[in-house]
C-alpha cells in the first residue's frame, strides 16, 4: 500500500512569483512608443491617398513615415532608461 502523506510534511510547494522591482517599460517608453504608433498609422492614412504610380506627395512620404514608425517603436523597446 502507498503510504499516506501528511500536511505537514515536506514536499514542495510552489513559491508566489516575486514582484519585478523595475517596471517593463517606463513612461518614457510608453511615450515613444505611442509616437511610433502614431506616425505608422499617419503612414498607412497616407498610403490611401497614394495613386499607383507614387506621384504625389502620399505615395512618396508614407513608406517613410511606416518604416520610420516601426523603427521608433523598436528604439524605445531597446532603450532603457
Amino acid at each position: 500500500m502507498a503510504k499516506k502523506h501528511n500536511a505537514n510534511d515536506s514536499w514542495p510547494r510552489p513559491q508566489a512569483a516575486a514582484k519585478p522591482e523595475e517596471p517593463i517599460l517606463t513612461g518614457r517608453q510608453v511615450r515613444w512608443i505611442i509616437v511610433g504608433v502614431m506616425l505608422t498609422a499617419g503612414g498607412f492614412a497616407a498610403l490611401a491617398k497614394a495613386d499607383p504610380a507614387a506621384r504625389n506627395w502620399a505615395g512618396r512620404l508614407c513608406p517613410f513615415l511606416i518604416l520610420g514608425g516601426y523603427g521608433v517603436i523598436g528604439y524605445a523597446l531597446w532603450k532603457k532608461d
